[in-house]
């Protein structure tokens, strides 16, 4: 079975395995049918997701339709840094193209975390901050 974290986990070699523990103790499955909307454009960002089966459309912001697609997120893809870590609203829509099941880790738990590891989790939080950045040069 594939860890859901291990996406992030490749970037994060540098953040204590047991803050990778409490995550994926904490992480809660969702399950979404075909043709449902996950997300919405402006949509609370209050957690992040994993996305453990199926497949995902990230719909263009700029458009209202539903049949313009960004880019797709396939198993062992993530999304909601952002949201998670700033409480930002939505960027983007998300539409499950299959059957699919996320694992979420939502803001609670992840401020849950950093009670109990305060140090580790601002390293966790700097690493995925230098991942976006990363993936930003790379758009």
């Amino acid at each position: 079975m594939m860890k859901p974290l291990a996406p992030l986990g490749r970037g994060l070699q540098s953040v204590d395995t047991v803050v990778v523990e409490e995550l994926l103790l904490r992480l809660k499955s969702t399950a979404y049918m075909t043709g449902d909307i996950i997300i919405r454009k402006g949509d609370p960002g209050d957690w992040m997701g994993f996305v453990s089966h199926g497949m995902i459309a990230v719909l263009d912001p700029n458009y209202e339709a539903t049949d313009v697609v960004q880019r797709l997120l396939r198993v062992g893809s993530h999304f909601g840094e952002i949201s998670l870590l700033h409480n930002q609203a939505r960027a983007s829509s998300l539409q499950a193209l299959t059957w699919t099941q996320l694992e979420v880790v939502t803001q609670k738990s992840w401020r849950e975390i950093e009670k109990l590891r305060p140090e580790e989790m601002r390293l966790c939080r700097s690493e995925i901050h230098r991942m976006l950045a990363e993936r930003q040069q790379v758009a």
